[in-house]
């Protein structure tokens, strides 16, 4: 819906408008809409060519849009602020892989600085890593994958030289993904939990953080 008037004519989409309407009906003032932040800032590629998540900068525009929500001072910060670092300039999505079209191009995944450079532990299954990135996923064909090495059940970041205090539950699908890392100044601790997978009660977990995140694509939102 950002991106609609570039749409071939009679385009068949999902109706993403009505799906906000009945999302702000059920959720009220606790839902956080930044349609219009990514319109304001489209002409800057806020989603990819070729794959349908936001790309680095996307992603930055809805993490300033929930920091404000949160009630934090944003008027000095822009992207730039976050060091933008490349992470692959050879990108190629899903929606490239549907339709084979060379003339979509090609994509750069980028991510903050922070993410690269911060003392953090993230831990999947049984496995702890001190890095959210997984980079020998940038030589293969599912590049996005570079973050956490894909979707799982659960993965938890403890940050240890960030200045939050809070601990966060991110219920998400994977657009949280290029999300998460412009958090680990935010908070003490972070959560993932992935409901494809997740077979734990959510109502229970939640219940050991300061605040709970749902971020979804609408389409999913709206098909859970």
């Amino acid at each position: 819906c950002v991106y609609q008037e570039d749409l071939p004519a009679h385009a068949l989409v999902f109706d993403e408008e009505k799906a906000f309407e009945q999302a702000k009906e059920l959720l009220g003032d606790s839902l956080l809409d930044s349609r219009e932040t990514l319109r304001q800032n489209k002409e800057r590629n806020v989603f990819f060519k070729t794959d349908h998540h936001w790309t680095g900068y996307g992603a930055f525009l809805a993490y300033k849009d929930y920091l404000e929500r949160l009630g934090r001072d944003v008027s000095d910060l822009t992207y730039e602020n976050t060091e933008p670092q490349v992470l692959t300039k050879e990108f190629k999505g899903t929606l490239y892989s549907k339709v084979l079209l060379d003339t979509l191009g090609i994509d750069t995944i980028e991510t903050p600085k922070a993410g690269m450079t911060m003392d953090y532990q993230v831990r999947i299954g049984e496995k702890t890593y001190d890095s959210l990135y997984f980079e020998n996923w940038l030589d293969q064909k599912d590049k996005y994958a570079v973050y956490f090495g894909g979707n799982f059940d659960q993965v938890d970041i403890s940050v240890k030289n960030g200045e939050g205090t809070e601990k966060l539950l991110v219920k998400k699908d994977s657009f949280a993904n290029s999300f998460v890392p412009y958090l680990l100044n935010d908070f003490r601790e972070i959560t993932m939990v992935d409901t494809r997978y997740y077979r734990g009660d959510i109502s229970e977990l939640a219940q050991d953080y300061d605040r709970v995140l749902v971020l979804y694509s609408i389409s999913n939102l709206a098909e859970e």
